[in-house]
């Protein structure tokens, strides 16, 4: 997968949602029964896949900015 594909997170319809990615099990965040598996991660659904990405870059974005502020 390339640097593009895995900024598709959000997106259904991308590679990395592709129905090969699914596991056979349900998602685990609770109430939800839809199945889970993208590239991103085994154990959520295509739409909590995408928030639980959506916080990793949040994260990513902050430690990044630390790290530029403490460079400077």
């Amino acid at each position: 997968m390339t640097h593009d594909e895995t900024r598709d997170y959000t997106d259904p319809t991308s590679e990395g949602n592709h129905p090969r990615y699914r596991t056979g099990r349900e998602c685990i965040m609770p109430a939800c029964k839809k199945e889970a598996g993208t590239a991103w991660s085994k154990y959520f659904c295509v739409k909590h896949s995408a928030n639980f990405m959506r916080q990793v870059e949040a994260v990513r974005r902050r430690v990044q900015e630390q790290i530029e502020g403490v460079a400077k």
